[in-house]
């Protein structure tokens, strides 16, 4: 299985990472509150959002935040 990885990420790349995915998510929520736009633009920009917040998580996770739990990583929840 580890053939399949290279473990050549820095932790400033990681970190890097973890901003674009929280602009990204952040934007996500903005848009789906709009009511200027339809339900299912909207259900997909909360898709999306969710699942950024689960890519957040397991970058938190990744680099040792403190409040982030694997029970988090793995459901969203403490």
């Amino acid at each position: 299985m580890t053939e399949h990885f290279t473990y050549n990420k820095t932790w400033e790349e990681i970190h890097q990472l973890l901003d674009e995915a929280e602009q990204l998510m952040h934007g996500h929520k903005v848009k789906s509150y709009l009511k200027s736009i339809h339900t299912k633009e909207r259900m997909q920009h909360m898709r999306d959002y969710k699942a950024l917040q689960g890519v957040c998580n397991a970058l938190r996770w990744v680099l040792g935040h403190k409040d982030t739990t694997k029970m988090k990583v793995l459901t969203g929840e403490d």
